[in-house]
């Protein structure tokens, strides 16, 4: 339990992502959650910046609690709500969970906590069993605003007592004292029609291990439907941080320390019949779902709102404007405050299965390692039986189960799994470096095939030069070729739907598909393009933000000229192309020429502004 690593691992939110730079991000804004999104469910975010006070350990403190600036904050929300609203595509995914966090969300006053709220169930779309859930504090958190937040639809409170000894609380800057603290939760425990969620902190100053048994005591006594336990980080920066380095605290308890108070919480909630949900949460009725917290971890898209709130859409994740003034700004001009977007790897999904799986103590190890190299798979093995040999983890049929002291250095499991994929990651992209100068020569010779002979099967090409089908258009001499970015696949599908008879072909290894048909209007939702043909010979699903190009060409095909609008995916593959029809002289027809030409006029022009 105890000794195992020399430190614990944090498992930031931002690990293995890369910032784009402003002007690719700001091409990214207006698709997240629209076409930019997974399938599924997803998750909402409302973040309040705002606090009655500083407690001296925590990270997230930003902005004084004052009733007007409060108030102008709460109109500015329901704002960004209604333009989050507007820019996600409704069917791409109901809301399953909604989270107000902070900060403080319930230092906002009841007719404020109404007013977001009543925004959130408005604009976004919420599913008929979506969890709602709201952080609060028990100062200034009064019938009153309770009422409100009940009455607006919260299913969830989730209330930081992190401790309930007088002494602990006041020297962190928690004012109320214990009976206060107990009062007030015996009497939110009477109402009814809400998950009632108590936070624990172990690891305080002053807080010894008798204090924390009596701190589990008090809470399970009240019988919340949930408890959290989470252990102290001393962040860098926090007045607890700076305190302790100044003596005024004397030096906190070490990974020692630590370890046996989370080995104490987790077997006093174990002997009194509660239910593990994940590594730091428990429940003792079925009105706990833990949904919000349980689904982040495995990856869930989730749309963020409020200044230093933060989201996520397939593998982009964005940043909601910290900046109080800079938020403002953004949303009385109508525009989404987001102020930067990170990109994911491509192993994004593989590292979101385990953290989620650790999260909940259990990982189909098996089941992971068929996703990866074979050295990858049997690095990760060799590493489980390291584990398993210092008590972490039970290994059975493949599958991880952690141990009560594998549950409580979960984050290093994470961290370690995360340096391996990633080293394999950078050791694939080292080869496929190796192999530029190859393909560049390559190109060279492509290039003078196509100069001469610009009517090849695009296909073929790529396959005898080893490079992708993008490549080979790219290749072709510059005339026959206009390249627009991939975000415009919504706009060129529906153009395409007013131009009459065209030819659809799909052509890959093993099929080469087609059908002379009017390409159908669509319409986006859960993620994907939905072509609605009915009955017609063209129905199907497309996924627009797999589309990385799109090309109108100009070029020569056994013996004829032909224009086509060539549509290709993220890897350089092509998805598939629409050619103009002819008539009944074998002719291009002229309605569709003029209809390409001026799309094509304008997406050029569009991309240019």
């Amino acid at each position: 339990m105890r000794n195992a690593f020399t430190a614990r691992r944090a498992v930031l939110p931002w690990r293995n992502k890369r910032a784009l730079p402003e002007p690719e991000a700001a091409g990214l804004r207006e698709r997240l959650h629209r076409e930019l999104c997974s399938p599924g469910g997803r998750l909402a975010y409302i973040h309040v910046p705002f606090c009655a006070n500083h407690c001296l350990f925590c990270g997230f403190y930003r902005y004084a609690h004052t009733a007007d600036a409060a108030t102008r904050y709460a109109s500015l929300l329901a704002e960004e709500l209604a333009l989050g609203g507007k820019a996600a595509s409704v069917a791409s995914g109901g809301v399953e969970a909604l989270y107000l966090g902070g900060g403080t969300p319930s230092a906002l006053s009841a007719r404020d906590l109404d007013r977001v709220l009543s925004a959130a169930r408005s604009h976004l779309p919420l599913t008929a069993d979506c969890e709602i859930t709201l952080e609060g504090r028990i100062t200034h958190f009064n019938d009153e605003k309770i009422d409100a937040c009940l009455a607006a639809g919260v299913n969830r409170i989730s209330i930081g007592v992190q401790s309930f000894d007088t002494g602990v609380r006041r020297r962190q800057g928690r004012k109320s004292d214990r009976n206060e603290v107990l009062r007030f939760l015996e009497g939110l425990r009477k109402r009814e029609g809400f998950a009632l969620v108590i936070d624990l902190l172990y690891g305080l100053p002053g807080q010894t291990p008798e204090i924390w048994r009596q701190d589990l005591a008090a809470a399970i006594e009240l019988e919340p439907d949930g408890i959290d336990l989470y252990g102290l980080n001393l962040i860098p920066g926090t007045p607890l941080h700076k305190a302790v380095g100044l003596g005024k605290f004397p030096a906190l308890g070490g990974l020692d320390s630590l370890g046996e108070m989370y080995e104490i919480g987790a077997r006093a909630l174990a002997g009194a019949g509660w239910a593990q949900l994940s590594n730091s949460h428990w429940r003792r009725t079925l009105l706990e779902r833990n949904r919000y917290n349980l689904q982040i971890k495995q990856g869930r898209d989730c749309m963020a709102f409020g200044a230093g709130g933060g989201g996520s859409a397939a593998l982009y994740s964005y940043a909601v404007n910290s900046d109080l003034e800079a938020y403002e700004r953004a949303v009385t001009m109508g525009e989404r405050p987001i102020a930067g977007v990170w990109v994911a790897d491509e192993l994004h999904p593989i590292r979101c299965a385990v953290t989620a799986g650790f999260e909940v103590g259990k990982l189909d190890l098996a089941a992971l390692t068929a996703c990866l190299d074979d050295d990858v798979g049997q690095s990760m093995f060799s590493l489980v039986r390291q584990w398993q040999s210092a008590g972490l983890l039970d290994l059975d049929d493949g599958i991880i189960r952690l141990t009560l002291a594998g549950r409580f250095w979960y984050s290093n499991l994470i961290f370690a799994f995360d340096a391996l994929l990633s080293e394999s990651l950078a050791a694939r992209q080292s080869t496929e470096r190796s192999s530029i100068v190859t393909q560049a020569s390559n190109l060279q010779a492509l290039r003078a095939e196509l100069a001469k002979n610009p009517g090849g099967i695009l296909e073929a090409l790529a396959v005898q030069y080893g490079v992708s089908q993008q490549a080979v258009v790219d290749a072709l001499p510059e005339e026959m070729r206009t390249c627009i970015a991939g975000s415009a696949f919504v706009d060129v599908m529906q153009d395409l739907a007013g131009w009459g008879k065209m030819t659809v072909i799909v052509h890959t290894p093993d099929v080469i598909m087609e059908c002379h048909a009017d390409v159908p209007m669509g319409k986006l939702g859960h993620g994907f393009y939905n072509l609605q043909g009915g009955d017609g010979p063209l129905s199907g699903h497309l996924r627009p933000e797999r589309c990385g190009a799109i090309y109108f060409l100009r070029r020569p095909f056994m013996g004829k000229e032909t224009l086509s609008v060539q549509f290709f995916n993220t890897d350089g593959d092509a998805m598939f192309k629409v050619y103009v029809g002819r008539d009944e002289n074998r002719e291009l027809k002229a309605g569709q020429i003029e209809r390409f030409n001026e799309l094509e006029r304008k997406l050029t022009a569009q991309e240019a502004a």
